[in-house]
């Protein structure tokens, strides 16, 4: 698994000043030269040579504890991912897919996790999830059956009774709120508390402009 790169490092970048809503909290940060983040004084985050972010380190301790790695297959999947050092949010998933899309997740031990239905009309029409309240049985939690608008953005998952369990609403920059159903917690998983969503391989977070690995709740 690959854990450190030699494209981009936290030495050989550029360092400017980001103060995101413009108050008087600024925050360092650094790219290199292939313009990829590197260093946002909480965590460094390490490429390979095609540019595909493999591990995310601590920027506290110099890069001696790492938090993420991800391992991808020969067109570019994100085909692993662990995490470690991050205490309830340590874990392994597995990602299997059709073509490009994610079909189906799995823990360290090969147990089942989630399993996801697209449909026809889009690449990212995600129709249904199933998913899994133990690693070993697909039987507690059910389906969701997730509903899109016309930009194909979530917007609501139902249970097979028609009930919303969750609802999405964005800022025109994309962020996004998760409503939850309190009868229903956090049915899908999705650790609603982070400022970030997915996107097929990567984790996206508005606010920083960038994508990331999902290290807990913590680098979006």
């Amino acid at each position: 698994m690959p854990s450190s790169g030699t494209l981009c490092s936290a030495d050989d970048g550029d360092y400017i000043i980001v103060d995101e809503d413009f108050g008087s909290t600024s925050v360092s940060v650094a790219y290199c030269h292939a313009g990829n983040l590197v260093d946002d004084r909480t965590f460094r985050y390490v490429y390979d040579a095609w540019n595909r972010l493999v591990a995310v380190k601590s920027s506290t301790d110099s890069g001696a504890t790492t938090f993420q790695e991800a391992e991808f297959d020969g067109v570019g999947r994100r085909i692993k991912k662990l995490v470690e050092n991050s205490g309830d949010y340590d874990k392994t998933v597995v990602y299997l897919f059709d073509g490009q899309k994610i079909i189906e997740t799995r823990n360290g031990s090969s147990g089942v996790v989630q399993q996801f239905i697209h449909g026809t009309q889009y690449i990212d029409e995600l129709v249904m999830m199933r998913l899994v309240d133990s690693d070993t049985a697909l039987d507690a939690r059910g389906d969701l059956y997730v509903h899109q608008d016309a930009n194909w953005n979530v917007i609501a998952l139902t249970d097979l009774g028609g009930s919303v369990v969750e609802r999405y609403v964005y800022t025109p920059y994309g962020q996004v709120t998760v409503h939850q159903e309190t009868s229903y917690g956090d049915w899908d998983g999705d650790q609603p508390g982070r400022s970030g969503f997915a996107r097929r391989l990567s984790w996206l977070a508005p606010l920083a402009d960038r994508c990331s690995l999902d290290v807990g709740r913590s680098p979006t």
